[in-house]
């Protein structure tokens, strides 16, 4: 039997009935139109309408769960169901292994933690004791610190120890201070505080410093051990 080829017909000349969102009345139109109103696998664009991803698997880490590869912006409030894990969020934590040299009483003295026990985004220095917010990271932050020293020389006078944060190089916040009347001989003192830095912009540079007081001339030493951390919220 011959086969019998059909004439062309193109979709062009079929006709559609509009339906949905489709308003061409032929094939080829409604395949353009669909074409446009579809997500895309590229390209910049808008979709409208409320959208639900019903896959339940469970995120473990960035590459599990419904993945964006690229940063995501929103602009309005953010609902999280279960825990919001932010595993790249700027971190840091640092101790002083030794006792610092003799500082000077009535006046401002930078702390150097020289040892650290966790900074995932490198953002202490353990050489200066200057910590720099990363570019990617302004924000609020949240910074404890415990400092512990001794007053090397005998006192009987009151004495006071002060510790502040200070941003750029000028004085920001108060964290914590105290105040000890001592009987007699050398003495020991140390305070904790914690601080929440609001609005901290990138490359700002954030160290602690102390401040004592006291009327006999004592020096002061900070003990091995004080110690700081500091890190980003979510």
């Amino acid at each position: 039997m011959p086969l019998t080829i059909p004439p062309s017909t193109y979709a062009s000349q079929i006709t559609f009935n509009p339906t949905t969102n489709i308003t061409a009345n032929t094939v080829q139109n409604a395949i353009v139109q669909l074409y446009d109103l579809m997500a895309h696998l590229s390209g910049d664009e808008s979709i409208g309408g409320l959208k639900r991803f019903t896959d339940t698997t469970q995120a473990t880490n960035t590459t599990t769960g419904t993945r964006f590869d690229g940063g995501v912006g929103i602009a309005k409030n953010l609902h999280v169901g279960g825990n919001l894990v932010a595993d790249n969020l700027p971190k840091a934590s640092a101790i002083r292994t030794s006792s610092t040299s003799s500082l000077s009483t009535s006046a401002v003295n930078k702390i150097v933690f020289n040892s650290e026990e966790v900074d995932n985004q490198n953002i202490h220095n353990i050489s200066t004791g200057n910590s720099v917010i990363p570019s990617e990271y302004a924000g609020d932050y949240c910074l404890e610190t415990y400092i512990s020293g001794t007053f090397t020389t005998d006192g009987t006078a009151t004495t006071r120890l002060r510790l502040s944060v200070y941003k750029n190089g000028s004085f920001f916040k108060d964290i914590a201070r105290t105040t000890i009347q001592p009987t007699s001989g050398a003495f020991t003192l140390a305070v904790h505080g914690s601080v929440t830095l609001f609005n901290l912009a990138a490359n700002d540079t954030i160290d602690i410093r102390t401040t004592t007081a006291t009327n006999n001339g004592a020096t002061f030493t900070i003990d091995s051990g004080s110690w700081f951390s500091l890190y980003k919220k979510p």
